[in-house]
């Protein structure tokens, strides 16, 4: 093989067509997987802003209903409101809202909601096995009263996450 059949035109025609089709193929490549990338997030920040907004109101339902069910002075609720989807996606919504102010709404509404909890707990705790003319029963009243004047800021919290939520929704669909 002589040098002057390595140059021949059919050596310059293969170099020129794939080096214009990496030049082009590499970055219409990266555009087209951005491209993906972003309907993946787009599509998995409106499942994760569904999933937040159905828990804030299936525990703002659950707020009104112990708001309704301690104004009887006979009934201890035994359940606790859902953290669930608030806990598990604790740091993936910083990821994906990107929105400060609605990522802090949310976290005030899982702090209230945590600290509700709690006091849920110890209401329960305090009324296992508990003699009505003891001092743990004045504890009870005490932890109950304290869940009652607690429950407005709880229900406020959770409003207003909401709110932010779904207003920051509405542009998502907006774009």
């Amino acid at each position: 093989m002589c040098f002057a059949s390595f140059l021949n035109t059919e050596f310059w025609q293969q170099l020129i067509t794939t080096t214009l089709g990496v030049a082009l193929g590499i970055p219409a490549a990266l555009w087209i997987e951005r491209q993906i990338e972003g309907e993946k997030e787009k599509s998995e920040r409106k499942e994760l802003a569904q999933a937040l907004l159905d828990s804030l109101n299936k525990n703002l339902g659950l707020v009104d209903q112990l708001a309704r069910e301690l104004a009887q002075d006979d009934y201890v609720p035994l359940y606790p409101v859902d953290l669930t989807i608030l806990d598990a996606t604790a740091s993936r919504k910083y990821e994906l809202l990107k929105k400060s102010d609605v990522v802090r709404a949310i976290d005030h509404a899982r702090f209230e909601l945590i600290h509700l909890n709690g006091k849920l707990g110890l209401m329960r705790n305090t009324i296992s096995g508990l003699d009505t003319r003891g001092q743990a029963f004045g504890f009870y009243l005490k932890v109950r009263e304290s869940i009652k004047q607690h429950l407005p800021t709880v229900k406020d919290a959770i409003q207003s996450a909401a709110q932010s939520l779904q207003n920051e929704k509405k542009k998502w669909e907006c774009d």
